[in-house]
């Protein structure tokens, strides 16, 4: 380990703490044997180191370890070495050369990324979801069949796999230069699975894309299913549909013809209130903001209040309640009339 420290004109001292012997021949000789000839446990800690290094900016003689890592740890079938290929792919690996040129073993990724897809077990298949969701700038480890395999998820029985699914149909449909070409009917998919969905996270996933990109699908499917809101739904699910009625019923304001779509909205919030667990302070706070912001009438401004009152009385932080307390002050102020009865 060795420190430096220096100090400039009017600068505080730095200590620098260099990590790593500057053994770099031994280290990367010794890593890619590792990587070819080791087993399961010698390829992952060989792969974290590896990884470890280059993140770090101490960047030896690499240029070919993409190489090495496609041909003799892809194919490990070990799920730590599967978790760390993905996490390799995702903060070393670029897709291109030095030059800018797509190399040959972007093929074989593209087919690894395949054949995971399909894969018989559920974890590969989500985590590997899991890592395209995040897969920004790298779109030359996606084309066509790689797509499909993630249509084709959406409706995997299992709702670890589908939830990824609905996060990486969204990445793509969102960063992706062609992706509304290579999604056309994304959206309608999405629209026909999510009455059906049960679970959670995939449900609150399938609702967001319909919110970001359809918001008049998701209000309509909203309103055909209001009572899973109350009855059914999660509270992630629950502040998302909050967040989308006040978002719809703010644009309800200017035209007439929706003020029944805006009435059917804050019933729907009300409910949520009503059937909410004190657990779910979140929802309480941001339910209760929807019907002060939606409407002045004395009896959702009394549930507001109520569910506040609630948060009062089932919270022990000093800084919810001090929050929570501001905003029954705005409502005293604001609905003198109705905070007096």
């Amino acid at each position: 380990m060795e420190a430096v420290s220096m100090i400039g004109d009017g600068a505080k001292s730095c200590t620098l703490l260099v990590r790593f012997e500057k053994r770099y021949p031994v280290v990367v000789a010794g890593l890619k044997s590792d990587l070819k000839y080791g087993d399961a446990t010698t390829k992952a800690r060989a792969l974290k180191r590896a990884i470890s290094l280059v993140v770090n900016g101490d960047t030896p003689d690499f240029r070919d370890l993409p190489a090495i890592v496609v041909r003799f740890v892809l194919p490990c079938e070990d799920l730590t070495v599967q978790k760390l290929v993905l996490l390799y792919l995702e903060t070393v690996y670029k897709g291109v050369d030095v030059f800018g040129r797509v190399p040959p073993d972007a093929a074989l990724v593209r087919d690894y990324l395949r054949k995971n897809l399909k894969h018989g077990d559920e974890y590969i298949r989500g985590i590997t979801l899991s890592f395209l969701s995040r897969l920004k700038g790298n779109s030359d480890l996606l084309d066509r069949l790689v797509v499909e395999s993630v249509l084709v998820n959406l409706y995997h029985r299992h709702g670890f796999v589908r939830r990824h699914a609905y996060s990486a149909a969204f990445a793509i449909y969102l960063w992706l230069p062609s992706g509304h070409q290579l999604l056309p009917d994304l959206l309608e998919r999405v629209e026909h699975e999510l009455p059906y969905e049960r679970d959670a996270a995939a449900t609150r996933n399938a609702l967001f894309m319909l919110c970001f990109y359809a918001r008049e699908r998701a209000v309509a499917y909203l309103l055909a299913n209001g009572d899973g809101v109350v009855d059914k739904w999660p509270g992630t699910v629950q502040m998302l549909a909050i967040s989308l009625m006040r978002r719809a019923c703010q644009c309800c304001y200017l035209s007439k013809k929706k003020r029944k779509k805006r009435n059917r909205f804050i019933k729907i919030i009300m409910s949520i209130l009503s059937t909410c667990s004190d657990s779910n302070a979140a929802v309480i706070y941001e339910g209760a903001g929807a019907l002060v912001s939606l409407c002045s009438k004395p009896v959702e401004v009394r549930a507001a209040a109520d569910a506040y009152y609630r948060l009062l009385c089932s919270s022990s932080d000093k800084d919810v309640e001090s929050t929570v307390l501001d905003r029954l002050d705005e409502l005293r102020i604001s609905h003198s009339d109705v905070m007096n009865l």
